[in-house]
């Protein structure tokens, strides 16, 4: 009687899809760079969803070999896409926005994982998670083009939320955004100590308060309500890299809640610091 293991068989499964993505990441940069007859299908779009897909989950289960693997090839072929679907005719394309906002999508995508790298490095405490997404935007930016690139990513992201429709891809960016609000829900809480007398006068036994507990102050403040998640992947992004970089500061970034964040992260510093 045969055997198999079935273990062994879904370890193989495994590892080939992850073969087959790499190749689909280096795929993607060739395909971005040839011209598509129009009636042939979207391959580079099609394997850059995948890889962008890949990448997120490579950070959500801390696989650092998978987001070194990805991320700079992801990187670049987002750039590729942005660069393709551009309005070659800036004046054209101010009569029509819409052909603006998909061309910047891809940038969106880009700017938002890569928050997510910061978070989830921070969230799994495993820095070197963040780095090659801090190497392919220093070597990105860390030329005299540099501030007009950082430019054209805050006016993307302005442009984005200058109407009321849903964003294009965004969609997707707010399903990453859920998966981000259930890793955030498992974060460890440990009880407060409260305030006995004020129970005793109020004549009611509350439920006890509860506070999140980990290392990042990032992580806790955006644990204590996983459920109202305001801030996404591109605010932590901008807080956590572009307002770190001296060319950085001062850029405008639209409706997105950075300096909002960044109070916010201050206050979890000076309340951890009186809780020592």
């Amino acid at each position: 009687m045969s055997k198999f293991d079935i273990m062994q068989l879904i370890e193989k499964k495994n590892h080939r899809k992850k073969e087959l993505l790499k190749l689909m990441s280096e795929e993607n940069i060739l395909f971005s760079l040839i011209p598509r007859p129009q009636s042939y299908p979207d391959f580079a779009g099609r394997f850059l969803n995948n890889v962008g897909e890949a990448l997120f989950t490579a950070l959500c289960e801390n696989d650092f070999e998978m987001v070194e693997t990805l991320f700079k090839r992801y990187f670049f072929g987002c750039l590729l896409e942005y660069e393709k679907l551009r309005p070659e005719d800036f004046e054209k394309a101010r009569q029509n926005l819409n052909n603006l906002k998909i061309a910047a999508a891809s940038l969106l995508d880009m700017m938002d994982i890569s928050g997510y790298a910061f978070l989830l490095s921070e969230y799994h405490d495993e820095p070197i998670l963040k780095k090659p997404i801090e190497q392919a935007w220093d070597v990105y930016l860390n030329d005299e083009s540099g501030i007009q690139r950082f430019q054209s990513f805050a006016a993307a992201v302005s442009l984005s939320q200058s109407g009321i429709e849903i964003e294009h891809r965004g969609i997707l960016r707010s399903r990453w955004k859920l998966i981000i609000q259930r890793l955030l829900c498992d974060v460890e809480h440990e009880e407060v100590p409260r305030d006995y007398n004020l129970t005793a006068i109020s004549g009611i036994l509350a439920e006890p308060e509860t506070s999140p507990k980990h290392k990042s102050s990032l992580v806790r403040f955006l644990a204590r309500h996983p459920d109202f998640l305001f801030y996404d992947g591109i605010d932590i992004f901008v807080t956590k890299y572009v307002r770190q970089r001296e060319d950085g500061i001062n850029l405008d970034f639209g409706r997105h809640r950075t300096e909002e964040l960044e109070k916010a992260i201050r206050r979890e510093e000076n309340l951890e610091m009186r809780n020592e």
